[in-house]
């Protein structure tokens, strides 16, 4: 049976930080939407985006800083042992077939994973900062969101893997794409059980940040 370390916040404070989570993304559209619509503004999503990324850290301080004091070892930040790197490697193969027979599937109706996003961000001021933000910086923080926090605050109450289905659940939601909603699902399962395996978010970081990158580098060669 795998042991892991237990957590001092509750499936309770998982739930209220996924709530604080729908009233970021409401509030991030809302502004959005005043930016072009009321102010006329053109903004940079790139920079626009990264700050949202950032506000996710913000219920993770409340519900286990603050409210009980946690450290960056109970959000994940552990050493693993060398053997599962091999289950990383195996698991990474594994969301790149699924993705690659997923795209092939979509393909037949003319549809893909995930919008075509690739003008969008070259036509950007600061488009290296898009670029950085989704292949570092929302790596990290979604996977201290989602595994670090949400996940391990379910498995306080729930089985890992009804805990892992549902902070994959909402991780897929999060993203607000429709066909690519199987694929982040799916993607979301594996991270939480490679955490869960391992004991330690660093791995679910890596495969997340090296995923995101051959996104990002499919994308401008594409362009």
């Amino acid at each position: 049976m795998t042991q892991y370390s237990k957590v001092p916040w509750t499936a309770g404070d998982a739930w209220r930080g996924f709530v604080f989570l729908v009233a970021w993304l409401i509030l991030f559209y809302l502004f959005i939407t005043v930016l072009i619509v009321v102010f006329e503004i053109d903004p940079d999503f790139g920079l626009i985006i990264n700050a949202g990324e950032v506000l996710l850290l913000v219920p993770v301080w409340f519900f286990t800083v603050r409210k009980y004091g946690a450290g960056w070892g109970e959000l994940g930040f552990r050493k693993f042992k060398l053997e599962m790197l091999a289950l990383a490697f195996g698991l990474f193969v594994l969301m790149i077939i699924f993705n690659g027979f997923f795209s092939v599937f979509l393909s037949l109706f003319d549809q893909g994973v995930q919008e075509d996003i690739g003008d969008l961000i070259l036509e950007q001021p600061f488009s290296w900062a898009f670029v950085l933000g989704g292949i570092i910086l929302a790596p990290v923080v979604e996977e201290v969101f989602f595994r670090g926090f949400i996940f391990t605050g379910l498995r306080q109450r729930y089985k890992w893997y009804i805990a892992a289905s549902i902070s994959s659940l909402l991780f897929a939601l999060m993203h607000l794409q429709i066909t690519g909603f199987i694929p982040l699902f799916f993607m979301g399962f594996l991270l939480a059980f490679l955490y869960h395996r391992s004991n330690s978010i660093w791995l679910p970081i890596l495969c997340h940040c090296v995923m995101n990158a051959m996104a990002f580098g499919a994308i401008f060669l594409l362009e």
